[in-house]
């Protein structure tokens, strides 16, 4: 009986590794970037849903025991593939003279990241293992999630270093809001958005409250 693709693995940081036993031959990284590779296309092709151990498996031209060897579950390689993806594809926006402007780059990037069919389905089908997964949950906030908040915060604080941005700004809520406005927004809403509009409006709402004033110099 195959293993059930809501299975648990214990793992941290912001690699993903699979925590999946294994004995007999070492893995073969030549296998693993076949299993990608298929995870990809099928991402883009198919619903999630209908993505299976098996189908990846015949995809890649590999046997299922190959995939368990590095993975616990269906969401556990399908997470690998769609953070190794999207982190490639996202947005490279280092922290610059302006830091409101870098946080438009950066929103904006994430917007036109749901324009994407591999990323937005993919992204909403982790979404629905993870409420079942706390385990996937958290490697999906180590491998991917915190990566990006770690940016939003480095962005802040050289705002503030350059005087920008309010010295007693509470950064992780700031980081949370600035996500939490995205978030909400692409998961309801992504038809006929304009990127870069979108991104202007998130920052002007958020700038009265994260910029320097008079009362805060």
């Amino acid at each position: 009986m195959e293993r059930s693709d809501r299975a648990s693995t214990s793992r941290s940081g912001p690699t993903v590794k699979s925590s999946a036993t294994t004995t007999g031959r070492p893995r073969s990284p030549a296998t693993r970037k076949a299993i990608m590779v298929a995870v990809l296309a099928m991402l883009k092709r198919d619903d999630y849903g209908d993505i299976s151990i098996e189908k990846i498996a015949s995809k890649a031209k590999v046997s299922k025991h190959s995939i368990y060897r590095w993975w616990n579950s269906k969401g556990d390689v399908i997470l690998d593939a769609f953070v190794e993806y999207a982190l490639q594809q996202a947005a490279r926006v280092e922290p610059s003279d302006d830091a409101f402007l870098d946080l438009e780059s950066l929103a904006a990037g994430v917007y036109r990241s749901w324009h994407d069919p591999l990323f937005a389905k993919g992204l909403r089908g982790l979404a629905i293992e993870m409420s079942f997964d706390p385990g996937l949950r958290q490697r999906f906030n180590d491998a991917y999630l915190l990566p990006r908040k770690v940016l939003v915060g480095r962005i802040l604080k050289h705002g503030v270093d350059r005087g920008q941005v309010r010295a007693d700004l509470d950064i992780e809520a700031a980081v949370d809001l600035f996500f939490g406005f995205i978030w909400f927004h692409v998961s309801f809403d992504t038809a006929g958005v304009d990127d870069r509009a979108t991104a202007q409006r998130l920052v002007a709402m958020l700038r009265p409250a994260f910029q320097v004033n008079r009362g805060h110099r």
